[in-house]
């Protein structure tokens, strides 16, 4: 007959292990108290940028009233840009990105620090922090998500070098309607965004916002169309600052495992100041198209123009329009990196000027999906 206890000491193991088992994993969480699963997904982008050509006078076109370059020098070889992202649901009821970037190799600062209520019901939402403001297309877009090398010459002028971005609050509503449109609308310090940080009377706020509607013509392509609106009160004088926007994207994607892909694009931007002395306007806009040559090719042209007011008032650099033709190829090999050479013709109404760009952009870590 077996004695009882050779019984236990047979089975008590079996029944300890899963105990033992549950005691380590809660030993390996003890020093923090929270799951790995809260560590935040982190990335860094770097891109390499090698310029040649375009006078200085063009050069500066670049710098827009801020002065602001987000990296990009004369000739040379040069680091335009390096970003650190992190990621992360907070809890169950919101989640924060922070975005750190390097323009050239000297200083580091807060590009976005963004903190998304994920709770809200009936398609609401609400963001807080430093960001992007939802303007158009071009706007949101990070250096590294740009679709060529630079961004046009308009947006930099009528925007500044920093595009428009700094603290801000932002309500956003994904309506119920059987396609989908999205309303945003933000409200955020002048100094901090229409003005990059010139000295205007402090407490001033402004605001803007954002529809934007996206239909499906088909099964292969989608088709988007965005009204924009940003503005506040003028940093000098009695007046406000208005700026206003349209922009529209068309996307086609053929079948197969390697599809064709094509994307037609353009945005117009209207910068109008209205103040005491007169009214001052500026604008300019954008056409673009982009394609896949083949798996790891890929190729694109772009036509930007930016035009200013003629009159005594005028606070851009020249009164002529500035307009630049930009043609791309591409090698992609994977998402996470691309080489691109660029072509790029300027003329200003007084002189033209050819450059060439030569572009490495690469990507280390897990990073989020950009927009659509």
């Amino acid at each position: 007959m077996t004695r009882p206890y050779i019984v236990v000491a047979l089975i008590l193991p079996w029944v300890l292990l899963p105990c033992f088992h549950s005691l380590a994993q809660a030993e390996n969480r003890a020093p923090k108290g929270t799951s790995r699963d809260m560590n935040p997904a982190i990335s860094v982008n770097t891109i390499l940028l090698y310029s040649s050509g375009l006078s200085e006078e063009h050069q500066h076109e670049e710098d827009g009233e801020t002065g602001h370059t987000h990296g990009a020098t004369g000739d040379g070889f040069a680091i335009q840009e390096s970003e650190l992202q992190l990621t992360s649901s907070v809890d169950a009821y919101a989640r924060a990105d922070i975005i750190l970037a390097m323009h050239g190799t000297e200083g580091i600062e807060l590009e976005e620090g963004i903190l998304e209520t994920t709770f809200l019901p009936r398609g609401f939402g609400l963001r807080a922090g430093k960001f992007y403001v939802d303007f158009g297309k071009h706007n949101a877009l990070h250096t590294h998500q740009f679709p060529f090398v630079e961004k046009p010459v308009a947006w930099a002028e009528l925007f500044g070098g920093e595009g428009l971005n700094g603290a801000a609050i932002e309500g956003s509503w994904l309506t119920p309607l059987p396609w989908y449109a999205e309303v945003t609308g933000t409200a955020f310090p002048l100094i901090d965004v229409i003005y990059g940080g010139t000295e205007i009377p402090e407490n001033k706020w402004g605001g803007g916002g954002r529809l934007r509607q996206l239909w499906e013509p088909s099964l292969r392509s989608t088709f988007d169309l965005g009204i924009s609106y940003a503005g506040g009160e003028h940093e000098t004088e009695d007046g406000h600052r208005h700026l206003i926007g349209l922009d529209g994207t068309w996307k086609w994607t053929g079948p197969g495992a390697n599809p064709m892909y094509f994307e037609f694009q353009g945005e117009w931007v209207r910068r109008v100041d209205d103040r005491s002395a007169g009214t001052i306007e500026e604008d300019g806009f954008f056409v673009h198209g982009l394609t896949r040559l083949s798996r790891r090719f890929r190729a694109g042209a772009r036509f930007d123009l930016y035009s200013p007011t003629e009159n005594e008032h005028d606070v851009s650099d020249t009164a002529e329009n500035v307009s630049t033709t930009t043609l791309s190829l591409a090698f992609v090999p994977s998402e996470f990196q691309a080489w691109r050479v660029e072509y790029l013709f300027r003329d200003d109404g007084h002189q033209s000027d050819h450059g060439v760009r030569a572009q490495a952009n690469f990507t280390m870590g897990s990073h989020p999906a950009h927009r659509y």
